[in-house]
């Protein structure tokens, strides 16, 4: 896996540089811009929740997980899992869901609790994902 972190610089001049108050002004707008995208979705996961709920009395007790806690902990940020699922192709690898599953059950799960405490959940990113498991299966 390869990371790249690239930053996009203008070609400017010494007399075109950019003003620092439309640099602020151009990260607070982005910054509100994201801001609402999270809320549109937000709105869009209560809707979905509830109209889900309605389907079946069933469906009121079943557990859906809508958002999840990353692992960047410096963020601590609570993404939409749809964000951090991404379909793995396994071509000739796995035969069938059934191998799918068996591949799945052997990957190794903790839990982290607290006494007394909520459970809490974090979805790593696939590199701390890999590291974990490498690190789990040496023991």
């Amino acid at each position: 896996m390869l990371t790249i972190h690239l930053d996009l610089t203008p070609n400017l001049t010494a007399t075109e540089l950019l003003i620092e108050e439309s640099v602020n002004k151009q990260i607070s707008l982005e910054a509100r811009f994201e801001q609402e995208s999270i809320q549109k979705f937000l709105d869009y996961a209560n809707d979905w929740w509830s109209d889900f709920k309605s389907i079946k009395p069933q469906f009121k007790s079943r557990l859906v997980k809508i958002f999840a806690e990353t692992d960047d902990r410096e963020a601590s940020i609570y993404k939409p899992v749809c964000t951090l699922i991404a379909p793995m192709i396994a071509d000739r690898l796995l035969e069938s869901p059934l191998h799918a599953a068996r591949f799945v059950s052997l990957i190794p799960f903790q839990r982290i609790e607290a006494p007394g405490a909520e459970k809490v959940e974090v979805w790593h990113s696939m590199q701390a994902f890999l590291a974990r498991v490498s690190t789990s299966s040496k023991v």
